[in-house]
């Protein structure tokens, strides 16, 4: 990071970002977390980018003020949008429904885009705000989930 930073005052994102603490590294050097899980999306046991942002927000919050956290991955429809959005993400990453749309031309893409604008839309209203910047994360209902210690015997 220190030679990458050397290099340029743009921003840098750390796209691969799986944990919270990857996260936290990436507040104290400056980056912004890009939570993926791209090239590891086949193991069973891989979080998805939204259940590391729950993470990100249940311990180390002040990722959030200090960096503009990025999902990737997992989003398919406007209210995983707004989901992701509410958490404190600042922005989502959105290839598949792009790369399937773009089979139908400009057409297929321009449609992709409305649907999605449609879905923000309609789960906005639902959720009787008028603007993104009224989210937070009490419009997202997180269960709590306690795993009980595994007890391996032989």
């Amino acid at each position: 990071m220190k030679w990458l930073r050397g290099m340029t005052d743009l921003p840098i994102a750390i796209k691969g970002i799986q944990c919270w603490e990857d996260a936290v590294l990436c507040m104290e050097y400056g980056a912004h977390p890009w939570l993926s899980n791209h090239g590891g999306r086949q193991l069973d046991s891989a979080p998805s980018a939204v259940e590391t942002l729950v993470s990100i927000r249940q311990h180390c919050p002040e990722v959030f003020d200090k960096c503009e956290v990025i999902v990737d991955g997992g989003i398919t429809r406007g209210s995983d949008i707004v989901k992701a959005l509410a958490l404190g993400a600042k922005g989502v990453g959105l290839g598949r429904p792009f790369l399937y749309s773009a089979a139908f031309g400009g057409a297929g893409v321009s449609k992709a885009i409305r649907i999605l604008k449609n879905e923000v839309e309609t789960t906005m209203a639902l959720l009787g705000i008028t603007s993104l910047n009224q989210l937070n994360p009490s419009y997202v209902r997180i269960p709590i989930i306690k795993l009980d210690p595994v007890v391996v015997s032989r």
